[in-house]
């Protein structure tokens, strides 16, 4: 799973500083084949529902304390918590199209649009395009104007949706609902979507009110809305939806303190990639950042577990899938390379208390998968 730094004595030796470096090239159609994987904490099975809420974990450990002397030092090591996968965020909005419309000054709403994204005032944004798209439609004759109008109103919920995402992530909550329950309201208008679109297009808005619903510290709530929405891309067989949902689905199980449950849920995203549902090639690197979150996320669950040698090995996975696609991955580097060092941290504490027969198995073990 790639080369530690250092000679395998230096780290017998406890060396503190096993920083793993990439030398190897690894083709994106193969590498599901070099994915290591432990079948005892990552098994494929079905997690089993959630009826009742317990409280999430706490994001910070019992502190350690060290006497020397006269001075007692307190320090209490942080949790690395997990990704939820919002996608690469590279995608923009293209509204060029409303200039060949028959609306008088299109060019100027054009232009007030992207004004209105800079200043971010999304809640205008969307009004203001709203407004436009009907009136273009109350006039539209032709099939092809037709299917325009259709395209470019999925395309306003798309993005409903994704100003709602920003405003969670900058925690303006009360913003970020009023967005949802618009966005969920535009998905429903039947004089321009279909039946099949309102529901794929609600099920984006349900998984984004789960991402709501989490940040809120509300895991029951969103462990509602992400099953709502994993139902629907069941259904049209979107696996690749269905994978961003199993990842979800783990995320709020995690905050359950479901962490072996989170574990087998994010084994279910594996498993789609291994027989072949999520095909991986040079030109979905989403979906390879999706494998690299994936792996990133369980070993969160496995270092909170204490599987200290499966840590190591998926967080060092997360590394080198995230390095295939780096213009997508930026956002993410370091918060994988934080999980990284502290699976090597623990990696570290294991190799100084390996006098027990038990302990040295597991270290020459992991030595031994680590060099391979």
């Amino acid at each position: 799973v790639g080369e530690v730094r250092g000679s395998k004595e230096e780290i017998k030796n406890g060396c503190s500083d096993l920083s793993m470096k990439e030398e190897e090239k690894i083709e994106i159609g193969h590498c599901t084949d070099s994915l290591q994987t432990n079948d005892k904490h990552c098994a494929l099975n079905t997690p089993s529902q959630i009826n009742s809420q317990s409280p999430a974990h706490n994001e910070r450990e019992e502190p350690d304390v060290e006497q020397s002397s006269n001075i007692t030092r307190v320090s209490a090591k942080l949790r690395p918590k997990m990704i939820w996968f919002c996608g690469t965020g590279a995608g923009t909005a293209e509204w060029s199209a409303l200039r060949d419309f028959r609306v008088k000054d299109s060019h100027l709403i054009c232009i007030q649009l992207d004004d209105l994204k800079v200043k971010e005032h999304f809640s205008q944004y969307v009004n203001l395009a709203e407004m436009f798209i009907c009136a273009q439609a109350s006039v539209c004759c032709s099939e092809q104007e037709t299917v325009l109008m259709h395209r470019l109103w999925r395309q306003l919920v798309v993005v409903c949706n994704t100003f709602a995402t920003r405003y969670i992530e900058k925690r303006k909550f009360a913003k970020s609902l009023e967005l949802l329950e618009k966005a969920y309201n535009l998905a429903g208008f039947d004089k321009l979507v279909t039946t099949d679109t309102t529901r794929e297009l609600r099920a984006f808005v349900n998984d984004t009110y789960a991402y709501y619903y989490a940040q809120r510290q509300k895991p029951s709530a969103a462990l509602k809305y992400v099953t709502r929405s994993m139902k629907v891309h069941l259904q049209r067989k979107d696996w690749q939806s269905v994978s961003i949902c199993h990842l979800h689905t783990a995320y709020v199980l995690g905050r359950l303190s479901k962490h072996d449950e989170a574990i087998r849920c994010m084994g279910q995203i594996l498993s789609l990639v291994n027989d072949g549902s999520l095909v991986m090639n040079s030109g979905s690197l989403k979906l390879v950042l999706l494998i690299a979150v994936t792996f990133h996320n369980i070993a969160v669950q496995q270092i909170i577990l204490g599987y200290t040698g499966e840590a190591c090995i998926s967080s060092q996975n997360a590394r080198r899938l995230s390095r295939m696609c780096l213009t997508l991955s930026n956002r993410y580097i370091p918060t994988l390379e934080s999980t990284h060092k502290r699976a090597l941290h623990d990696l570290t504490t294991l190799s100084k208390h390996r006098n027990s027969t038990k302990n040295k198995k597991e270290f020459s073990s992991l030595m031994r998968q680590l060099f391979d």
